[in-house]
């Protein structure tokens, strides 16, 4: 039973492919199993008189519009908030003791892991290469709030 769904399924598969489209098929009888094949021997095999396939031209999709090139990267919307130079310098401060405060925490837990003589197990290392990578990501951010 599992042979002939596999055959039905082979036969569909090259009456779906465009190049196999025109090529003969055979359908050949060994014992109690049937074969489709592209390629008939005379004997136990017979052609099969399918049908032509018809194809149908997608539609054309609608053209695109071009995207207008967007102005300048500092324009800013009217209705955009703004806030003043000494919030905004207060909402930085706040930002960069969080920053440091958490590179601090970081920092003491890299010493820790590097103190606690696991280092060699794959799962300290792997803890010991998180906290190097938070530790550069913090000191990213602070680069960027400094300047």
């Amino acid at each position: 039973m599992k042979y002939h769904l596999l055959l039905s399924c082979a036969f569909s598969c090259l009456l779906a492919t465009p190049s196999m489209a025109e090529a003969e098929v055979w359908l050949c009888k060994r014992g109690d199993l049937e074969e489709y094949t592209n390629v008939g021997d005379t004997k136990n095999c017979r052609k099969l008189d399918l049908p032509g396939i018809t194809t149908v031209p997608a539609a054309k999709a609608p053209p695109v519009p071009a995207r207008a090139a967007p102005a300048t990267a500092n324009v800013r919307p009217a209705e955009f908030p703004k806030v003043d130079a000494s919030t905004q310098r207060s909402r930085d401060d706040d930002r960069r003791k969080l920053l440091e405060d958490e590179l601090r925490e970081q920092e003491t837990r890299l010493v820790e892991l590097r103190r606690s003589g696991n280092a060699t197990q794959p799962e300290q290392l792997a803890q010991i290469a998180r906290v190097e990578a938070n530790i550069v990501s913090l000191k990213r951010e602070l680069s960027r709030i400094n300047n």
